[in-house]
């Protein structure tokens, strides 16, 4: 007989026991309450964590759409505040476009994009870092000498939870730039003006385009056409230009021949070749011409009087004058133990002055100085260019006075004014093939059909890139009448 309250069976106890249920149910409410407050921190950490990984993913998003665009990047022209609250960069990219990346630090936002069109890229950023590099691993200065080196660059962006929930995380990256020799290429050529302008080449001209972040000086190369044996050499323009050859980042150059009739005249005799010195008026001394050692050709005037020497033009630019007006006027000394002074005014009629160009001590005795004016705004008026010059004694020193001019037409005023070396540019730039060379360098070479534009119509034949094939016809089109010299291509 079986005495058990619990029944049993071959193999063992059959059921639960009420004590035993209820011990389960204990450990099982136990473990549970200990699991809830757990999984509530892991809920929280992850809500907590979640703006500031959706702001990581964001951030490398940014870096990632600008290294691209580093990568096919030409040069970085311009760095600032590199690791300031204003950190910026500036880049030329892959097809010519200026963009810009920057920190804006009233905002925190990140912003990218065309110069001048930049969209937000990024917000909640506390903290930019720009870094360039040669392609030695050498970290470069921040300024455009340095920078042309550039070969790779880092980008260190800090970006906190816009929550504030949790703390500032750093995403970097790295870009190796594509790197381009610096040249100066072809922009656009009218190579065959209409009939009606007058003699062909003194209305022919070629435009020089400077893409790079470098300035580069252009003396002495080549420009020649098809079966030219005898190359065109680049030299400044002393007399409508300040003399320089040298095309500055981004800048244009118009090169013609010495008798251009591209700019209109102002001034008479400003370059003295003619002995009965045109129409300037003297006073308060003697200016003499004087031969040899001059800026423009073989003739200067030179101050002989003592104390202040004085000689004016009086001029009125037309109201109806077409483009920029510049006016130069080049000066220099020779040796003495006093550094004379010069002084250049544009005055009314009456001698109030209405704008002061240049008042100082002369610049150099070995090499002429030009000082330059935009005069645009005196169409119009009834002036005067008065040019004076002091010295203190007969045994002390002598002032030069060369190429003084005021000249106006199309070509920009802030233009570097080229010329070449006989009165035929490029001998004959109907030939249809233009060359631009440097010793035995070729930097570009430009061979067109009238078709593409530019001919006996009074347009340029004009690029429309300066990274498109220079031989293509795609890469060319007809500028507007006249042309566009020392300007963006329209």
């Amino acid at each position: 007989m079986v005495t058990d309250t619990t029944a049993r069976t071959r193999h063992g106890r059959r059921g639960w026991t009420l004590l035993e249920c209820l011990l389960v149910v204990a450990i099982m409410a136990m473990v549970f309450a200990a699991t809830v407050p757990l999984l509530r921190s892991e809920t929280m950490a992850l809500d907590t964590a979640r703006p500031m990984i959706l702001k990581a993913q964001e951030t490398r998003y940014a870096l990632a759409r600008v290294a691209a665009a580093l990568r096919q990047a030409r040069a970085v022209t311009q760095v600032t505040d590199g690791g300031g609250p204003a950190a910026s960069m500036t880049f030329l990219a892959g097809d010519g476009t200026l963009t810009t990346f920057q920190r804006d630090a009233a905002s925190d936002e990140v912003r990218y994009g065309a110069t001048g069109s930049e969209a937000v890229l990024a917000k909640n950023c506390t903290g930019l870092a720009i870094t360039c590099f040669a392609a030695d691993g050498q970290v470069l200065p921040p300024v455009p000498m340095s920078l042309a080196k550039t070969a790779g660059v880092s980008i260190a962006m800090t970006v906190v939870d816009p929550h504030g929930k949790s703390g500032p995380t750093t995403v970097a990256t790295l870009a190796a730039l594509a790197r381009t020799r610096p040249t100066v290429l072809i922009n656009e050529i009218m190579y065959k003006p209409p009939g009606s302008y007058g003699a062909k080449d003194k209305h022919q001209w070629v435009e020089l385009h400077n893409p790079t972040p470098d300035a580069i000086d252009v003396r002495d190369w080549l420009l020649w056409t098809k079966d030219q044996n005898d190359p065109d050499v680049i030299g400044p323009d002393a007399y409508h230009g300040t003399g320089t050859t040298v095309i500055p980042p981004g800048g244009y150059a118009v090169i013609t021949d010495k008798d251009t009739n591209l700019y209109n005249e102002v001034l008479e005799n400003g370059d003295f070749e003619s002995g009965n010195m045109g129409d300037w008026h003297f006073s308060s001394g003697d200016w003499s011409r004087d031969f040899g050692s001059a800026a423009s050709r073989d003739y200067k005037v030179t101050l002989e009087g003592i104390g202040w020497t004085t000689m004016y033009q009086d001029f009125k630019i037309p109201a109806g004058a077409d483009g920029d007006v510049r006016l130069t006027v080049r000066e220099r000394y020779n040796p003495s133990f006093d550094r004379p002074s010069v002084r250049i005014r544009i005055t009314n009629r009456s001698g109030g002055v209405l704008l002061t160009v240049y008042d100082g001590n002369c610049h150099s005795h070995s090499d002429w100085t030009a000082h330059s004016a935009d005069l645009t705004v005196f169409k119009g008026v009834d002036a005067r260019l008065e040019i004076s010059g002091y010295r203190s004694n007969y045994f002390r020193s002598y002032v030069h006075v060369d190429a003084a001019t005021i000249n106006w037409g199309p070509v920009s005023w802030n233009c570097v004014r080229l010329q070449v070396d006989d009165n035929e540019i490029g001998k004959n730039l109907e030939d249809k093939q233009v060359f631009l060379g440097e010793g035995n360098g070729l930097h570009d070479a430009v061979v067109f059909e009238k078709q593409w534009g530019g001919d006996d119509d009074g347009c340029s034949l004009s690029r429309t890139s300066p990274f498109d094939p220079a031989t293509e016809e795609e890469s060319w089109g007809p500028a507007a009448d006249g042309g566009t010299p020392g300007e963006p291509n329209s």
